[in-house]
């Protein structure tokens, strides 16, 4: 999952979206699902990627957003981890999905 958003960085935001349905949904995960806690951190062998679902905005761009970073390695171990400089970007649909499909599993 956090793989394949490090690689299709270019095409992550979806200009259909429609922004307040996509604030309330984050707004409900973060209730009911989160334990009322703003954002939601999913790791990956290559990096991770932190859901924002309320909170500031960073580089004026509002929550709900997403932060994707990844790991730098060296000789096979984590050296240190950078922010991709796309960072952060509006959530989609998509991302709403994965968050969501995330937190139920965990709670199992």
């Amino acid at each position: 999952m956090v793989n394949k958003e490090l690689q299709n960085n270019s095409n992550l935001e979806n200009s259909n979206n429609n922004d307040s349905e996509i604030e309330n949904e984050a707004t409900q995960i973060r209730i009911s699902l989160n334990e009322g806690r703003n954002s939601v951190t999913i790791k990956g062998k290559n990096g991770h990627i932190r859901y924002d679902l309320e909170g500031k905005a960073h580089e004026n761009i509002k929550t709900p957003h997403k932060h994707i970073y990844k790991n730098n390695m060296y000789n096979g171990e984590i050296k240190s981890i950078s922010e991709l400089p796309e960072s952060p970007v509006k959530l989609t649909k998509e991302d709403i999905e994965i968050v969501k499909t995330y937190l139920q599993n965990i709670k199992k």
